[in-house]
């Protein structure tokens, strides 16, 4: 069975494999899907065009082997309308997700940090969202970290990235609790980013930065820019290191 049987546009298996400067339009499952370590992403241009928010997911990294010390590389592609824009699965080892532009996913950029290792960095992203979200889209979250087991252990980094609602983004009936960043995993720092919600959301749905029912250590929220009335949300976490936010 070939790769587009299996729903990838483009598979790449095995050791310091490079998936560079395609263009997929139109992909029914995974954009790009990648199996083994070292792999680098980049300059890729990834769309859905058939709906206003797409499904399955542009880029998923998972799979490495214990011991091998390269990370994984997501960097400089372009993602518009997709269910899941990144994806690294815990058994990825260390990924770095750099200077992506993300635009009308439902979920932005996604770690699942169950298995122990270095850990993930998300530095100088873009996600914008300027249409609004899909009535059966559900929520959208602009960064997640989650696990899939019963604690995430890695350490994650989100820094100097930017989340930008641009006007045409809500609608009356947008969902009432949004995220630009959702946390559920243990030692996630997100520090100098700009959460931007922008004009016309409804009600209470300002989207939020933090988390929800969790009592997960080591958060740490530092020098982040928040506009027009993003709130933190960190009630329940494990004392949790706030300084040097602004809001306007």
């Amino acid at each position: 069975m070939n790769s587009a049987d299996a729903g990838f546009a483009i598979s790449a298996v095995g050791i310091s494999q490079t998936v560079q400067n395609n263009d997929i339009d139109d992909y029914e499952m995974y954009g790009i899907e990648t199996t083994g370590n070292g792999t680098t992403v980049v300059g890729n241009t990834i769309t859905q065009n058939s709906t206003l928010v797409g499904t399955g997911t542009a880029v998923i990294v998972n799979s490495a082997r214990p011991g091998f010390a390269q990370p994984a590389q997501i960097a400089h592609n372009l993602i518009e309308r997709a269910g899941l824009g990144i994806s690294i699965w815990s058994n990825a080892g260390y990924a770095s997700i750099v200077s992506n532009q993300v635009i009308n996913t439902t979920t932005g950029i996604a770690v699942d940090s169950q298995d122990p290792g270095t850990g993930f960095e998300a530095i100088g992203n873009t996600i914008i969202y300027d249409h609004p979200a899909a009535g059966d889209a559900g929520v959208r979250v602009a960064f997640l970290t989650y696990s899939t087991g019963n604690k995430g252990v890695k350490r994650t980094r989100i820094a100097t990235n930017t989340v930008q609602y641009r006007p045409g983004a809500w609608s009356p009936v947008s969902p009432t609790r949004e995220w630009m960043v959702k946390v559920a995993t243990d030692n996630v720092t997100i520090t100098g980013n700009t959460f931007d919600a922008g004009a016309g959301h409804p009600g209470d749905g300002v989207p939020r930065v933090g988390g929800e029912g969790v009592s997960n250590p080591g958060l740490v929220v530092t020098g982040n820019h928040f506009l027009h009335g993003v709130k933190l949300s960190t009630t329940g976490f494990t004392r949790p290191v706030l300084g040097s936010n602004t809001v306007d």
